[in-house]
């Protein structure tokens, strides 16, 4: 056997597993998106107006997981775009 040769484990019905995951799949909806499928973010608002172009909490900044892993360093002002539930995780990851 090659390097190619490796397959995921598959289930009886020769789907593949997912690997002892218990979990019910049917109950998330596509249609929304919620933080960590369990937070909606239909309550979070910003009332500030001067911090509205620099806190992130429109549609585009809907994730489902924290960590985009997007750039948002590179350019200036390229922070404000970053969502504000993934600057604030980063934030805690910080040491000090």
């Amino acid at each position: 056997k090659g390097f190619g040769s490796r397959r995921a484990p598959q289930s009886a019905a020769g789907r593949p597993s997912l690997g002892g995951f218990r979990g019910d799949l049917g109950t998330m909806s596509t249609t929304e998106v919620k933080l960590f499928g369990r937070w909606s973010y239909e309550d979070v608002m910003v009332s500030d107006l001067s911090l509205t172009d620099y806190i992130a909490v429109g549609k585009n900044a809907h994730t489902f997981l924290p960590h985009t892993q997007g750039r948002y360093q590179k350019k200036a002002f390229r922070k404000a775009f970053c969502p504000i539930v993934e600057r604030l995780c980063c934030s805690m990851m910080m040491h000090g």
